[in-house]
């Protein structure tokens, strides 16, 4: 019974949130009027600029710098700055 579910909850999760073409995930982030709301699937990779702070995200049709604030995500001595996609 209860693998049953665990396939269930498997087989709804894929065909509802990961290959449903109408659900869209962002990548929502603002940080000193600097506001991004970008699609998940139009964001190629993320990576880092010559400048301390400063990311590019580089999309299917853009590129897009902006400022990381670190302090926002990181407690008690870790920091969390890795952000990889996958389509």
């Amino acid at each position: 019974m209860f693998k049953k579910r665990i396939e269930q909850n498997i087989f709804y999760t894929k065909s509802m949130l990961l290959e449903n073409e109408d659900v869209v995930d962002y990548f929502d982030y603002n940080y000193k009027g600097n506001d991004l709301k970008i699609p998940y699937h139009d964001i190629l990779y993320i990576e880092t600029t010559g400048v301390s702070h400063k990311l590019r995200i580089i999309g299917k049709n853009f590129a897009k710098e902006f400022l990381w604030n670190n302090d926002r995500y990181s407690g008690k001595g870790q920091t969390y700055s890795a952000i990889l996609f996958s389509s």
